[in-house]
């Protein structure tokens, strides 16, 4: 983000940043686009791809070389010094010309000796994962309940992996209480079922929805209160994939999957699994055709960001007027069991985000067969609880990249950015998996214990709420030099930047001062508890399931709406801005490389931790944040002292700056991860988020001494003039 210029000090009055740029050799143009969707990593070392600059240029390194009249060129010999050189060295690439493609130049070298779908964030995440494995292994004598339920969950997690245990007959037993039989072996269900009602059980028990997704937030006009939204579900694949046409190869291999899945399930269950393949093949087509149908009628990423749009209230009286074929009440009571006195709690209101998606479901439900209905959903269950089904089962859903639904789903409202890339792979250390599982279901179980392992944490906070205010402040003032803005435009900016929440580190009124554990505690007991007196694994789990949406959502119905809440897991590594609290949440997990070090460099801390803040803030005024006020409601509309990196010497501080912004956003990705990026949500490639940005900043052209018309110093009128 461009917010990278008011966070980064540059002198022009020294003589080393008025020395001449050194020449390079102009270039041929390349695809970009085909760059983009190549299978084969992002940077090749091939000569038709990228221009690596002379071998001579090399004697020169960095194209503004320090200046010994200020500052000697040699690298500093603490420690922390040297840790930091190396890490950032590591993946540095001076064969690419930083002027030409600035991120080959900071991440070749990590890319071509890393692996797939490795990232320098996703490793600070499995730091902090472990980091918490290791907090968990002392002893529980002094662990708070829940300690003991996170470290009682990993453990039977880690456990159930390495003895790859089977829970087939809890499984079916589920089915069965459910449904009464599985229609794709030719079984019956039962003659009275509501499906309705069902479908709203699932969903509150297993945090999955299936036809129709419920989930509490903040009411987007009312801001004091919570609301009830209703949307269309998160399918297994972008909604784009099932679009193209009924032929495409997605849609042929999904419905491959549906079929490969079924048939192992029919195997591990029955002595004559051959008997039902016409069945299952049956099943599956109608399964994929339903899918295809649910994301034709479902609106795009593009319309779910209106929301003015998307906001549709409706008592439930009017509801069952509109929509005749859907039992709102069963669904209801079936979701919201939790809730006390929820017929009063959802009488009056609750909002659809998509009237037409019901539109369609409402004739959906006149026109297709239940059985069929009822396959959809256990398929669902099935790819769920494939890690509960034995080895193959498992297998299946890692090859086909199933997501589990609460990691798949978006947290936003507006159910953009969703995810379908696997958080972490079966062959990463099991804890470090199970960990992040955990936190999936327990957000503030495993960020507790994160927490309270760090002993310097409160001094640490102190340095982080100074970068953000620093950052925050500057953004504030740089709206006023900005010349496309109005005045009106330019207070409301300002209001809403002053009015920003901004949470770091953790709750602290839930966590208290970590050595009183009964804030935290009570918030899980009602949920989690019983973990504690459980001993088997699949019961472990569908406790989690049930205790994520009663204890962060449902239950919020009956709660009033505070602006100031934690957002996300404090074991999280990741920077979160909510458009509809206008909250900033800084985890105490950003708190590592890539992105902040206490006692490494602020070159360093600004750009990691920096960028990563201005970033996020930056949501405030894009597509979605400008639709919200400075309070969250709907609305109408300096480090100048020399030190210099061992084996980085020749850059200087202002070149470590940019080097260490694109250092954090390295990774490793093949053509299917990017293609669901570029086509599910609004977060862009790494490359383009590092390229793009930079292009747009003079002071980079200037510090790395880019030639004007080169990629990365593109002319005057080319430039994206933003916040600059």
């Amino acid at each position: 983000m461009n917010i990278l210029v008011f966070i980064k000090y540059m002198d022009e009055n020294h003589p080393h940043h008025k020395e001449a740029a050194t020449t390079r050799k102009p270039h041929n143009q390349y695809d970009q686009y085909d760059r983009l969707i190549n299978d084969k990593p992002q940077t090749q070392r091939s000569n038709q791809e990228i221009v690596r600059r002379s071998p001579i240029l090399l004697d020169l390194a960095a194209i503004r070389v320090n200046s010994s009249e200020y500052c000697p060129s040699y690298g500093e010999s603490e420690s922390k010094w040297q840790e930091l050189g190396t890490y950032l060295f590591d993946a540095v690439d001076q064969t690419f010309d930083p002027c030409e493609d600035f991120y080959g130049f900071s991440c070749n070298k990590y890319i071509e000796t890393t692996v797939e779908h490795t990232s320098k964030a996703m490793q600070a995440q499995i730091e902090v994962n472990n980091k918490i494995k290791a907090a968990l292994d002392a002893s529980e004598e002094n662990m708070s309940d829940t300690e003991k339920i996170t470290k009682k969950v990993v453990d039977a997690c880690v456990k159930h992996i390495e003895q790859q245990e089977s829970y087939i007959i809890q499984v079916l037993t589920d089915m069965k209480r459910w449904f009464d039989g599985i229609p794709f072996m030719g079984h019956t269900i039962k003659p009275d079922l509501n499906i309705f009602e069902v479908m709203g059980t699932i969903e509150q028990e297993r945090s999955m929805a299936t036809l129709i997704d419920g989930w509490v937030t903040y009411d987007h006009k009312h801001a004091n209160k919570h609301v009830l939204y209703l949307s269309q579900p998160d399918l297994p694949m972008p909604r784009e994939d099932y679009m193209v046409n009924q032929n495409n190869h997605a849609l042929q291999l999904r419905f491959a999957i549906i079929q490969i899945m079924l048939t192992r399930f029919v195997q591990i269950v029955s002595a004559e699994p051959e008997l039902y393949d016409e069945n299952i093949k049956d099943a599956a087509k109608k399964i994929a055709k339903l899918e295809a149908d649910m994301a034709s009628a479902s609106w795009s990423d593009v319309q779910m960001k209106n929301y003015a749009q998307r906001y549709n209230p409706y008592s439930v009286k009017e509801l069952e007027q509109l929509y005749p074929n859907i039992d709102w009440r069963s669904y209801l009571n079936g979701l919201l069991s939790s809730v006390e006195n929820v017929t009063q709690v959802v009488e009056e209101q609750v909002v659809l985000s998509q009237p037409s998606y019901f539109a369609w479901l409402n004739t959906m439900f006149n026109t297709t067969d239940t059985d069929t209905i009822v396959n959809y959903i256990l398929l669902n269950v099935i790819f769920e609880d494939a890690e509960f089904l034995g080895n193959a089962a498992s297998k299946i859903a890692a090859d086909a990249k199933y997501v589990r639904y609460v990691e798949r789903r978006s947290t936003e409202v507006t159910r953009t950015g969703k995810e379908f890339m696997r958080a972490y792979q079966d062959d990463d250390d099991p804890a470090v998996n199970c960990i992040g599982m955990v936190m999936a279901y327990m957000p503030y179980g495993p960020g507790y214990v994160y927490a309270k392992s760090l002993k310097n944490r409160d001094e640490i906070r102190k340095d982080v709420a100074a970068v953000a205010e620093q950052v925050i402040a500057s953004f504030s003032d740089q709206v006023l030099s900005v010349d496309w803005m109005t005045g009106f435009s330019k207070r409301h900016a300002r209001s809403k930047l002053h009015n920003l929440v901004t949470n770091i580190g953790w709750p602290e009124e839930l966590f208290g001062d970590f050595s009183d554990s009964k804030a935290i505690d009570a918030y899980h007991e009602e949920d989690y508890a019983a973990i504690l007196q459980q001993h088997d694994f699949y019961s472990m789990i569908n406790t989690l399931r049930k205790g994520k949406g009663n204890r962060e959502s449902y239950r919020l119905l009956v709660q009033p709406a505070v602006r100031t809440k934690f957002f996300t897991s404090p074991a999280i590594a990741k920077v979160s801005y909510v458009p509809e609290r206008n909250s900033l949440t800084i985890p105490i997990a950003m708190w590592n490389p890539p992105y902040y070090r206490y006692d490494f460099p602020k070159a360093y801390n600004f750009a990691g931790l920096g960028g990563a803040i201005g970033h996020e803030m930056s949501h405030g005024f894009d597509e979605k944040g400008i639709q919200f006020a400075d309070r969250g409601s709907l609305i109408g509309c300096t480090w100048m002292k020399c030190g210099w990196l061992p084996k980085l010497e020749q850059f200087t501080p202002n070149q470590i700056f940019w080097i260490s912004y694109a250092n954090s956003l390295c990774r490793y990705q093949y053509h299917y991860e990017k293609r669901a990026q570029l086509m599910s949500g609004p977060r862009v490639p790494d490359r383009c988020r590092t390229n793009q940005v930079v292009q747009d900043l003079t002071e980079f052209t200037m510090d790395f001494g880019c030639r004007p018309g080169q990629k990365m110093a593109p002319e005057s009128d080319q430039r994206c003039k933003v916040w600059v």
